[in-house]
């Protein structure tokens, strides 16, 4: 770290959140908001036709699927994320509720999902009772939900359900504005810097340093990486070895006039929501890929599942890649949040599918870590020395 130390910004503990998607920028909103010092440092140089994103977060739909995320879950799963899923949608209802300006990019339409065969109604009814666990507002159907067209959705589905509390975020959108509201409670974000290495003295954190020179001093490091930490913060938290890649691309196709319904629609296979003049549908799903090349053959497959999915609908046969990310799974497909190495380094990552929807949660739980705050009890069983 060189040069003489800027002046200080405010009272709280001068912190570095190294990664700028939806759980970083997340994580130094919450800080910001407590009186924290923020600094966020993104290795992506920026966004544009020039810099394209590569953070998960921009590749994703944005859904809020507290409940529906019980369609992808098996015996591996970790048994209380379902109650974490379910608080991280009731913090997305409040910050929609106390943020004006980023309640625009987020809105709550519900979703439908469907069943076309028996083990498909299991996850369905799965799904629906989490929701009824968890003081959703849920409605189980045999068949088809009595006001939906069957010219549309056809005469296979053989069960169905409206979740009615789900929602989704507009990716970019929320992003940017995130990046805005950090900017105004007098946080910073500095794009195209690679920490190098995490400083420590005396067993605690002092800072970080960047590859290509200089660097900044902190009280605490928040690491939010996502699925490919670099190598020298694999070293510093161990922790960060559990996660995993899973590439996932989203596709695009223009909605056609009679595909009106507001709601997130999904299926054990496919899962597909409007977007102004679009069909945002996905995601492919293929862990230990971490390559972002396009993946137009994958996202064929989804396409046909779309088409299957709504067989009373004529998409069109072009399609285009709207997005492809890195989803960071760990084991257990749960989150990895808490402290990481030296005193005043923090993890907060492993989010998998549930990245947007555990985003402002995760944030408070960090906030409250730095800053020595009593931590709501529901993030105990996630502590990232669970796997050892």
């Amino acid at each position: 770290m060189t040069g003489p130390p800027s002046p200080r910004r405010s009272s709280g503990p001068r912190t570095v959140v190294i990664g700028a998607g939806a759980i970083g920028l997340h994580c130094a909103l919450a800080l910001a908001r407590d009186g924290a010092e923020v600094t966020v440092v993104e290795a992506d140089a920026g966004t544009g036709p020039d810099f394209p994103p590569r953070a998960a977060s921009y590749a994703a739909a944005g859904l809020l699927g507290a409940f529906s995320e019980a369609l992808h879950e098996g015996p591996g799963h970790h048994r209380r994320l379902s109650a974490l899923c379910a608080a991280g949608l009731e913090s997305w209802r409040g910050l929609a509720v106390a943020d004006a300006a980023l309640a625009r990019f987020v809105r709550f339409p519900g979703a439908l999902l469907l069943a076309h065969d028996e083990a498909d109604a299991a996850r369905v009814r799965r799904a629906c009772d989490r929701a009824r666990t968890h003081g959703g507002d849920a409605a189980f159907f045999e068949g088809l939900a009595p006001d939906l067209d069957a010219r549309l959705f056809g005469a296979r589905v053989v069960a169905s359900a409206r979740l009615n509390d789900e929602g989704v975020v507009a990716p970019a959108s929320m992003l940017a504005g995130l990046a805005a509201r950090i900017a105004t409670l007098g946080g910073s974000i500095l794009r195209g810097r690679n920490v190098a290495e995490i400083v420590t003295g005396a067993g605690a954190v002092r800072g970080v340093e960047f590859d290509e020179g200089g660097g900044l001093s902190a009280d605490a490091v928040v690491i939010a990486t996502g699925a490919l930490a670099p190598t020298a913060l694999r070293v510093f938290a161990p922790a960060l070895r559990k996660l995993k890649p899973a590439k996932g691309a989203l596709g695009s196709v223009t909605a056609p006039a009679t595909m009106a319904t507001p709601e997130i629609v999904r299926t054990p296979r496919v899962y597909f929501v409007r977007d102004g003049g679009d069909i945002r549908f996905g995601a492919t799903m293929e862990l230990g890929r971490a390559d972002l090349d396009e993946d137009l053959d994958a996202l064929a497959a989804l396409h046909l599942e779309l088409k299957r999915a709504v067989p009373g609908v004529r998409f069109s046969e072009r399609f285009t890649q709207a997005g492809v990310g890195l989803r960071p799974m760990s084991p257990d497909g749960a989150p990895l949040v808490g402290p990481a190495g030296a005193a005043g380094c923090f993890v907060a990552v492993g989010h998998g599918r549930n990245g947007w929807l555990l985003a402002p949660i995760t944030g408070a739980a960090i906030s409250a870590m730095v800053r020595g705050a009593e931590v709501a009890p529901i993030w105990a069983p996630f502590a990232p020395e669970r796997f050892g």
